[in-house]
């Protein structure tokens, strides 16, 4: 990604518990990288905030522009947690919605399963 698409990231946002730290930054929705009918929509990672760690984190794409509005919260168990949904939806459906989730000992979980690991 250029650098001229990375100046295209919004204010970002921060979701902190005891496992660690959740941190999203969302594209313009007027102005966005895009590729082949996808558009990414925002930068997340993760990460525990211990010296020397290796966080983790991904785009997050869509077939359409959208701004996403999201919830946080941390559990019992001490993870974090951070959901997020389309604002809205044009055709009628239901707006997508998807939870990324980081534990105590470290998983990263996406919509229930885990896809990586902070180290």
């Amino acid at each position: 990604m250029s650098l001229q698409d990375l100046g295209r990231l919004a204010d970002f946002k921060t979701i902190s518990g005891d496992a660690g730290t959740i941190v999203f930054w969302p594209f313009d929705i007027e102005d966005h990288p895009a590729r082949a009918g996808w558009h990414i929509i925002g930068l997340i990672f993760a990460r525990r905030g211990d010296l020397g760690e290796v966080p983790v984190g991904g785009f997050l794409w869509a077939r359409r522009p959208s701004h996403l509005v999201g919830s946080s919260g941390s559990s019992p168990d001490g993870s974090v947690s951070a959901t997020f949904e389309a604002d809205k939806s044009t055709d009628g459906c239901q707006s997508p919605r998807f939870k990324f989730t980081l534990k105590s000992g470290g998983e990263v979980l996406a919509g229930g399963k885990v896809i990586a690991i902070v180290k």
